[in-house]
């Protein structure tokens, strides 16, 4: 399966990339908010790639919501990396499983 090449989240576009350096420190992937790119390690399997692919997103959308960014944010570094790692297998599985769901969002019968 082909990479996607981007995923749009609330008003920015997120290029999904491959990268080496993604795969340091211990991580997978990376989010750079600034320069709207995700980035996945080369080389892990499909469902590793998934999750990390989800995880990235999920600091995405906080971003998105205000959490995370501006003056004082809700969430610091620690914890928004502890919701990623949360959230992150659930918004798959549930991206996974309700594919009614998302056909109904798209306006799709």
């Amino acid at each position: 399966m082909t990479l996607p090449k981007q995923l749009i989240t609330g008003a920015m576009t997120y290029h999904i990339r491959y990268d080496e350096l993604a795969g340091d420190n211990n991580e997978n992937g990376s989010c750079l908010i600034n320069k709207g790119i995700i980035s996945v390690a080369p080389g892990l399997d499909v469902n590793r790639e998934r999750i990390v692919i989800a995880h990235e997103w999920v600091h995405a959308l906080l971003d998105a919501s205000g959490l995370t960014c501006g003056e004082g944010p809700i969430l610091d570094a620690e914890k928004e990396e502890i919701v990623c790692h949360l959230l992150g297998p659930i918004l798959l599985e549930s991206i996974r499983k309700s594919r009614s769901m998302i056909s109904y969002f798209q306006g799709r019968e």
